[in-house]
């Protein structure tokens, strides 16, 4: 259909009443009204109600949310190898009073490792996502993502510099904050801006 505007002819209204998908007798519009092809079609499935066809487009909205139990304050998502850039943030963000799931801290002996981190990361109340080449090509970190993008509390961060390609197709339009050069200290402004954007889904 597009967006074209020139008036439906003939050829237009069999088009129409192949994209209704039925064999069944179909009640056109007035002949003699002047329609853009659009305009027709829109006619159609209104003139025609009753008629089996499956224009309707299927139903992809994703289920919805039960009430959450929160775990923790703050999920941190990040590959094994970047454990040694992200402990300083771990150790700032529970001086500056968070509950944080680490795994490397939180799991205990006897864990089910998914089942803990599947727990953890749905009910956390935020999710930082450390960025970097390693954790791009992650599958496990850009699941979790994927899991706070549809939370609605992923916070990305930077832990690794790399180019814009580099960074997966359906996370490169999101605001980032660059901790490179984190230093430890709560004081630095990469770590008073992830205060902020964790304040805004724990309040504090």
């Amino acid at each position: 259909m597009g967006s074209s505007t020139h008036e439906a002819n003939d050829d237009d209204l069999a088009r129409a009443k192949k994209l209704l998908n039925t064999s069944d007798y179909i009640d056109f519009p007035n002949p003699t009204e002047r329609l853009t092809f659009p305009d027709l079609v829109t006619q159609l499935i209104d003139n025609n109600r009753g008629v089996h066809h499956d224009l309707e487009p299927p139903d992809h909205r994703a289920p919805p949310l039960a009430p959450r139990t929160h775990t923790v304050d703050v999920f941190i998502s990040y590959p094994s190898q970047s454990r040694a850039e992200v402990v300083p943030i771990n150790n700032a963000l529970i001086a500056a009073g968070y509950t944080v799931f680490f795994d490397f801290e939180a799991l205990q002996a006897g864990d089910e490792f998914g089942e803990v981190i599947d727990q953890q990361l749905k009910g956390a109340r935020s999710v930082v996502a450390c960025w970097s080449p390693i954790s791009f090509k992650s599958r496990w970190c850009r699941a979790e993502w994927r899991v706070g993008q549809y939370l609605g509390n992923l916070i990305p961060i930077v832990i690794g510099k790399f180019t814009f390609e580099q960074i997966p197709t359906e996370f490169n339009g999101l605001q980032y904050i660059d901790f490179t050069d984190f230093s430890g200290s709560r004081q630095d402004s990469c770590f008073s801006n992830l205060v902020k954007s964790i304040r805004r889904f724990t309040g504090k």
